[in-house]
């Protein structure tokens, strides 16, 4: 009887996350209701460029800096590839936001083993340059993955604004994808519910 409860339980679930979309962070599970706001996140765009530029964010980005690689992704997506940390070029795309809470994220691969650093923030001018008084979202870090990652977080936006992106001085062949940002609502971690479901399973036997 104990088992047939717990089944149900997560039958019923997955019943709702097949009609519903889900995302993850590393902390949180939320539902998406919203629209993707990147432009050519994916770089699917007959221009890989498109709504793209370099750090100044007018200027088209310095192929030299990020280079269009056809599917190259983990799901054969098209990617950009990183010409080094000597490169003085930037990918940069300002996303206009709405008061609400989104989802902020991108795909990255850097198994050449190289440091790679990027910036996520919010401001409510569109400045494609990090400084005082920017939210950041997900801030400079260094990443030595030996694989392709999912780089996600969720911020809560209260006045109009701008989630920007700005890649720059990446480890040498670090690629990255699938940029997005999507409003979304806080919803219950299932991820609780399974690991207990699994050891509740084990103890019962």
């Amino acid at each position: 009887m104990k088992k047939t409860l717990l089944f149900g339980l997560m039958a019923m679930a997955g019943v709702v996350a097949q009609a519903q979309e889900y995302a993850y962070t590393t902390y949180a599970k939320v539902k998406v209701v919203g629209q993707e706001l990147v432009q050519n996140g994916d770089f699917s765009d007959p221009d890989a460029y498109s709504n793209w530029t370099d750090a100044d964010g007018i200027s088209s980005v310095d192929p030299a800096s990020w280079a269009f690689i056809e599917a190259a992704g983990p799901s054969g997506e098209h990617v950009m590839q990183s010409g080094g940390t000597t490169t003085e070029g930037a990918l940069v795309q300002a996303v206009s936001v709405e008061p609400g809470k989104y989802i902020v994220s991108f795909l990255l691969n850097v198994s050449a083993g190289t440091n790679s650093a990027q910036a996520v923030f919010f401001n409510t001018d569109g400045s494609p340059s990090y400084v005082d008084g920017n939210r950041a979202i997900i801030a400079i870090k260094n990443w030595n993955a030996t694989d392709w990652i999912t780089v996600a977080d969720t911020v809560t936006v209260e006045e109009d604004g701008f989630v920007v992106f700005n890649l720059s001085k990446f480890g040498a062949d670090a690629m990255v994808t699938n940029f997005s940002v999507k409003q979304v609502e806080m919803v219950f971690d299932t991820r609780k519910l399974e690991r207990f479901a699994e050891y509740a399973n084990a103890v019962i036997g």
